[in-house]
């Protein structure tokens, strides 16, 4: 009997530990940038928040400096993020979702 305690202890802090320890996969896509020309400007969402795209623009020390996303998975990733936000606050508040 005590044996059989040991066990089931032994299988539940397993997997606790497991689940604790199993980190979420990132799903979304992105890509490295490798122009031919780094001349031009990367849009952000205001004309004032452009910036050149020399910031991209690979050296010695960083090959990619810069991340690219197309726009729906943007979107997908941003949605999913607001969702994440709501729901924490929600549940600091002791609300469930």
């Amino acid at each position: 009997m005590k044996a059989l305690r040991f066990l089931i202890l032994g299988l539940v802090l397993g997997v606790v530990i497991d689940g604790c320890a199993t980190q979420g996969a990132f799903t979304y896509k992105y890509y490295g940038v490798d122009a031919v020309s780094y001349d031009g400007s990367l849009l952000g969402p205001k004309a004032v928040n452009d910036l050149s795209f020399k910031v991209c623009e690979p050296d010695a020390q960083v090959k990619g400096k810069c991340v690219i996303m197309l726009r729906d998975e943007f979107f997908r990733m941003k949605g999913d993020f607001l969702m994440l936000e709501k729901n924490l606050i929600s549940c600091q508040q002791g609300v469930k979702p």
